[in-house]
């Protein structure tokens, strides 16, 4: 669930800094100023002097960019998660609420960036029902994301997934772990029929060149994770192992986030197992793929 979190919480980040560039008149230098002063203290995680700033530049993005504008609706998604990490969770869920019904009046089906900013605010509004323990509440949220998340077009993956995980992690942090599985296995699923596509698309019946996706990657993290929590420890050494082949093999390079989560599932790995020797060949293998990776 961290990874979760810190994705998260890297995503907002980045997504105050590309607001920062939008260039306006008048009220240019104190909107950016504020922006800047509010995405540096959320990245420290000082949430208690970011809100202050968040909250003045409400009424600033409405006057420059509008109530329907993505800067306004942002904001509000913004100091909703200040609110969260505060743990104010009324008005988290307040700010999240407007934001969400922002949302729906700008939302179209048929568009890829619409569908995913339509699913996260409804998340947002899972998660802050979860952290109150409303766990009805928070579970028809997180379902309905998957359904709406279903017919996004183009790539009609990710976002489905990424939904589908969220539903999983919420199982998970409820003890529900057979359903957690469930959900989780049913991601990754879905990422590997993806990834067939895509082979087949850029290589043919040229099967030799097929590889697995990094999205694979992110599936067989949360999987370990999961399958430690169970003490199904064979399981979760297969899946680390599975995770290091996916990029020991693949062009890319794997998310940080991902890379602390796989140190930490190895650690508890050795806890299972009750020797640090265990976990050796699994660590050397993860510190080998990524020292290939910088090469």
């Amino acid at each position: 669930m961290k990874f979760f979190f810190n994705t998260a919480l890297f995503l907002f980040v980045a997504l105050i800094f590309v607001l920062c560039g939008k260039s306006q008149v008048i009220a240019e230098d104190s909107y950016e100023t504020l922006l800047e002063t509010v995405r540096t203290n959320f990245a420290k995680k000082e949430f208690a002097k970011a809100l202050p700033e968040a909250l003045k530049i409400v009424p600033l993005s409405e006057a420059q960019f509008g109530k329907k504008s993505e800067e306004f609706i942002s904001i509000h998604r913004t100091i909703g998660h200040i609110y969260l990490n505060l743990k104010d969770y009324p008005k988290a869920e307040i700010f999240f609420e407007r934001a969400l019904e922002l949302r729906k009046e700008t939302f179209v089906k048929t568009d890829n960036i619409s569908v995913a900013q339509f699913v996260d605010g409804i998340t947002d509004l899972a998660g802050v029902c979860s952290a109150q323990k409303r766990v009805p509440e928070a579970e028809k949220l997180y379902k309905e994301a998957v359904d709406v998340s279903v017919n996004k077009p183009g790539d009609p993956c990710e976002t489905h997934c990424g939904c589908i995980d969220r539903l999983g992690l919420f199982y998970q942090d409820q003890g529900r772990f057979q359903e957690a599985e469930r959900y989780l296995l049913q991601s990754l699923e879905k990422r590997k029929q993806f990834n067939e596509k895509l082979n087949v698309f850029f290589y043919g019946s040229d099967h030799s060149k097929y590889n697995k996706h990094s999205r694979e990657g992110t599936s067989y993290v949360l999987m370990a994770d999961l399958y430690l929590r169970m003490g199904k420890i064979a399981e979760a050494e297969t899946a680390i192992k599975t995770y290091c082949e996916i990029y020991e093999t693949s062009k890319e390079y794997p998310l940080p986030e991902e890379i602390d989560s796989v140190k930490k599932n190895i650690m508890k790995y050795s806890e299972a197992k009750k020797s640090g020797d265990a976990s050796r060949p699994l660590m050397d293998r993860l510190e080998k793929m990524i020292a290939s990776k910088k090469e």
